[in-house]
């Protein structure tokens, strides 16, 4: 049972935006779909956690693009969970080119939730591995996103019915959506790096409000509902080209 988990890839037309460039959505989803897949082989996929009456809730999730990619490129997915903590799950990914260099490197944060109390279970060894692979994308910590003045915030809408998933919540990969659709980047501005938190789940029938601020080539972002909680942080940091 291995330890790093590798996929192959080939990036479609639907994974780049109208500048040509790899959409933040089309990074997340090659995420989620090679960490499910390990999971499963690890047997800690969704069908093994609900057995025990318990799901994976992602909290946190960040990532920085290395290169450029191609439509209709082969890339690989590369995936390893980290040794657990008192509390979290953290995964790594990388997307490598086929010359094994990076062109995106990637975190995420993770937790067990019993899903009929809605609580979170403290973290165990569930992982079925004598020993981790060890090796981070990022040394510091994630990122804490801070509260901010606004300079922007959209009318309150409600997702689409295609945005929800399994789970019957706005799937993980659609909140860098809300921000972009709010901002609308330029061609000259390249999207380099991305920090996100989720708060809260956001549910059928529920709005929200995409509250921003720009400071020079950052963005600060977060949701709110109709109530003022706050259902998603974001970052993202561009650069001009």
């Amino acid at each position: 049972m291995t330890k790093i988990f590798e996929k192959e890839y080939s990036l479609r037309a639907a994974d780049f935006d109208c500048w040509q460039r790899l959409r933040p959505a089309s990074i997340m989803d090659l995420f989620q779909d090679a960490a499910g897949i390990h999971a499963s082989l690890l047997e800690v996929g969704t069908g093994d956690l609900a057995k025990k009456n318990t799901v994976w809730v992602l909290v946190k999730q960040r990532f920085r693009i290395c290169a450029d990619a191609a439509m209709y490129q082969k890339v690989k997915l590369r995936t390893w969970p980290l040794p657990p903590d008192r509390v979290g799950y953290r995964r790594e990914y990388l997307v490598l080119d086929e010359q094994d260099n990076p062109i995106v490197e990637g975190s995420s944060e993770w937790v067990l939730m019993d899903f009929a109390a809605r609580k979170i279970v403290p973290a165990g060894d569930i992982y079925p591995l004598e020993e981790y692979c060890e090796d981070k994308n990022f040394t510091d910590r994630f990122p804490r996103l801070r509260s901010f003045e606004a300079t922007m915030e959209t009318p309150f809408f409600t997702p689409p019915w295609s945005d929800f998933d399994i789970n019957g919540h706005v799937n993980n990969t659609k909140y860098p959506n809300y921000v972009l659709d709010a901002i609308a980047p330029k061609k000259n501005e390249k999207l380099r790096s991305l920090s996100i938190e989720y708060h809260r789940e956001l549910l059928p029938g529920e709005s929200v409000s995409v509250i921003i601020r720009r400071e020079g080539s950052s963005i600060l972002a977060r949701g709110e509902n109709k109530a003022s909680e706050k259902m998603f942080s974001c970052s993202m940091d561009f650069e001009e080209v």
